[in-house]
């Protein structure tokens, strides 16, 4: 079990003379190296990721390098500095989705670990069990036909399938087990599906971007917070900060391929995607939030860490800040320009209780 004092002296050993996100293999073959003969404890979970980003060729490592190379690109060419080094990949963050950790000489942007498995196949649900939502009448509600399928897939038995993919990642099981659904034969939702997926992701890493250029991560209050690697020194932001970020992460993910101030009606198609993706990423924290307070009830635990027990304030709260935000810069309501967010929105409120009711027979 690794010391809060161990573990930040071999971050910080590490992160030394790291080049900016590598893409050459002699490079991370060489850091690889050095990690594991210098810094075994270390060394055992990031430099074997590091091995493994050249030995596969759509590793999780190599994703998340590639995403964030993408989002450097977009804070510069939205007019932002990144004049920092940094490191990003999955590290256990024990139930923490994301975080910024500052140390000598830049930041590591560490994802927990399972986080990009998790979205990609939360997504994948998420694309079937949204096309069986239906609007009953013209004035916003939503309903669901109990009987439909979607290339055999009923609404009730997706929300099992996210039960079961959020207690798999809040454990640490890998996904192996979990059923692989099929490739929506529409093209449309395929589409969807992968434009919704990787803009989640990208806003996650965007996110944390975010705090290292405001200089949230500047005079830091830390909090240790318990990994399975041991106790791991987590920068503790105040909600304003998180608010903060998450708003710079929108208009930056927003801004991401838009020459013009004029959107084509591509450019317009797209950005409601991104802003369901944003969405996506708060229904998701707040699904893993709700899943992890009731594991912890069902094994006897009185106080649940619930959002006192977080530097974040609740999901649905920044989601709903980010949409008050942009309706003031916009000067009407942001919904009007995003209608997938009300889409969206309806079908979570209506898979969220079928999974919270999955979850009551497998705990």
């Amino acid at each position: 079990m690794l010391s809060q004092m161990t573990l930040q002296a071999e971050f910080e050993a590490f992160l030394s003379g790291f080049p900016r996100n590598p893409q050459d293999p002699r490079v991370l073959s060489g850091i690889a190296d050095d990690i594991e003969e210098h810094y075994p404890t270390l060394g055992q979970v990031l430099g074997e990721e590091i091995h493994e980003f050249f030995r596969t060729p759509f590793s999780t490592q190599r994703i998340v390098c590639g995403l964030a190379e993408e989002v450097e690109k977009a804070y510069r060419s939205s007019g932002v500095s990144i004049d920092f080094y940094y490191y990003a990949g999955e590290f256990y963050t024990g139930d923490v989705n994301a975080c910024a950790v500052k140390v000598d000489g830049g930041f590591l942007f560490l994802l927990n670990t399972g986080l990009i498995d998790c979205i990609h196949k939360f997504s994948c649900a998420h694309i079937f069990s949204d096309a069986l939502v239906r609007q009953a009448d013209g004035k916003g509600h939503f309903h669901v036909d109990d009987d439909e399928r979607i290339q055999g897939y009923s609404f009730n038995w997706l929300a099992g399938y996210f039960a079961d993919l959020a207690i798999k990642y809040l454990n640490f099981q890998g996904f192996d087990n979990i059923y692989k659904l099929e490739r929506p034969q529409d093209e449309r939702l395929y589409v969807c599906r992968h434009i919704i997926n990787v803009h989640m992701w990208i806003f996650i890493i965007m996110h944390e971007f975010a705090h290292a250029v405001l200089g949230h991560l500047a005079v830091p209050h830390v909090a240790n917070v318990a990994t399975p690697v041991g106790l791991l020194p987590l920068l503790s932001k105040s909600h304003k900060q998180e608010h903060e970020a998450d708003l710079m992460a929108t208009r930056v993910l927003l801004s991401m391929g838009c020459d013009g101030q004029v959107m084509t009606p591509e450019e317009t198609a797209l950005a409601d995607l991104k802003m369901a993706s944003i969405a996506n990423f708060f229904f998701l924290a707040d699904l893993l939030g709700s899943v992890s307070n009731a594991m912890q009830g069902a094994k006897g635990d009185e106080n649940p860490q619930g959002d006192e027990g977080s530097t974040h304030p609740d999901p649905l709260l920044r989601l709903q800040f980010i949409i008050d935000a942009l309706s003031v810069q916009y000067g009407e309501p942001c919904t009007e320009f995003y209608p997938r967010i009300a889409t969206t929105t309806a079908w979570f409120n209506l898979i969220k209780p079928r999974i919270m009711a999955h979850l009551q027979g497998s705990l």
